[in-house]
Formats: C-alpha cells, structure tokens, sequence
C-alpha cells in the first residue's frame, strides 16, 4: 500500500512564484502572449522581482505600452514603489516613454511620488532632457520645487547642470525658483550650469536673474569676484 502522506509534491507556493516569473520576465521583453498566459496561469499581477520590479514597471521602463495597458486594464496597482523607490512613471519618465507617462497620468497615477534618493518623475525627465514629458508633467499639475533628499538639486538645477536649455525655460516659464541652493556646496542652477560649462544655459539663468554671480558657495568659500568672472566670461564666448 502506497504511504501518500510521504509522496512528494512540488510546493505550489512554487509553481506559482515560476508563473510569477514569468510574468515579469514576459513584461520586460514584450512578450504580450506570454504575459497573458503566465496571468491565465494565476501568476501575480503586481508580483515584484528581485529587484522590486513589478511588471507594469518593467513595461513602462521598456517602453511596451501596449502591455501597460493590458496590465491596467487587468488591474493592477500603478503606483507601487520598486526597492529604489521608483514607480512605473518614474521609469517611463526616465526612459522617455511619453506615451506610457500619458498612460499612466490619464489612469490615475500620483505624479509627485518620490523616490528613496528624493526624485521625481519630474526630476529624471528633466536630468535627462525628456522635453516634452517634462511639459506634460507640468499641465497635469505637478510640483516643480521639489528637493532631492540627498544633494537638494530641484529640477532646474538638475537640467541646468546637464545642460538642457530648453527645459531651463520651461520651468523658468512655469515659475519655478531660481535661486534655491543644494545642501553639498550651496550652488545655485546658475552655478551648476556655469561650472558644467552650459553656455546657453548660464546665459539664460543670468539673463532670468537667477542667483547672482556674487553669490557664494558655503561649502567652498568661492570667492565673488572669481566666480563673477567666471560666468561673464562664459557669457562673452
């Protein structure tokens, strides 16, 4: 007589967590028939990989709209954090994935989430040079002040020291604050521009009246005068 007390069985704790898998692993190759097999299979919509992706968000970072949307559609949460913080518009706004932003913003998502490190969606897409999501961003009414917890850059100052001018003046237009400080060294975006050597954009910022020249750096003790001709002989070249 078979004892079935001591058969053994694969867990299914086990199998689902292989359908789980899948499903992420599907989302971030785009692989729509295998996501939709691997949730007929009762895989987790919102499971989270070892990385705390979910696969909306690998979707989302990929730049798979059709699959965000199948995963929307199906319910899944769009606002969960991965282990940096990020949530699915933070990656497409990263990756420049104007659609999936849309996507998201017109599901319902929470623009202003930060990340572990203070970002924003507004942030990445503004460090990056993401124009037209930076101006989408903006119409749907998100902050655009807002510090990142480590440094303190804002999104002017993180467009500013990467050189993207055009973002500059939108957020200039927009009414954002042009002399907040970083905590490091007390730099203004006219001092990250100036020291990145962004031409166009130092001119901009000078031109906005955006944090004097004169202005030190608490961290350095730049002197005034070094770094009055510093930016006058960026704005001469």
């Amino acid at each position: 007589m078979i004892n079935n007390a001591g058969s053994v069985k694969t867990p299914v704790p086990d199998i689902m967590e292989d359908w789980n898998n899948k499903l992420t692993t599907a989302a971030e190759k785009g692989d729509i028939e295998a996501l939709k097999l691997s949730l007929q299979n009762g895989a987790e919509i919102d499971y989270q990989n070892v990385g705390g992706w979910t696969a909306l968000m690998l979707a989302a970072r990929e730049g798979y709209l059709e699959i965000c949307r199948l995963l929307i559609d199906t319910g899944c949460k769009i606002d969960i954090t991965g282990v940096n913080g990020w949530t699915a518009l933070m990656s497409a706004a990263m990756y420049g994935r104007l659609e999936i932003c849309k996507l998201l913003i017109d599901t319902g998502c929470k623009i202003d989430i930060t990340s572990g490190g203070g970002e924003t969606a507004l942030m990445l897409a503004a460090m990056i040079g993401h124009l037209e999501i930076c101006k989408l961003l903006i119409d749907t009414g998100c902050k655009i002040d807002i510090t990142e917890k480590g440094g303190g850059e804002t999104a002017l100052m993180l467009a500013a020291m990467t050189g993207h001018l055009e973002i500059c003046k939108l957020l200039i237009d927009t009414g954002c604050k042009i002399d907040i400080t970083e905590k490091m060294d007390g730099y203004t975006a006219l001092h990250l521009a100036a020291q990145y050597g962004h031409l166009q954009t130092t001119r901009c910022l000078v031109e906005q009246g955006g944090a004097s020249p004169l202005v030190k750096s608490h961290k350095e003790q730049l002197n005034a005068t070094k770094w009055a001709k510093h930016v006058a002989d960026i704005i001469k070249r």
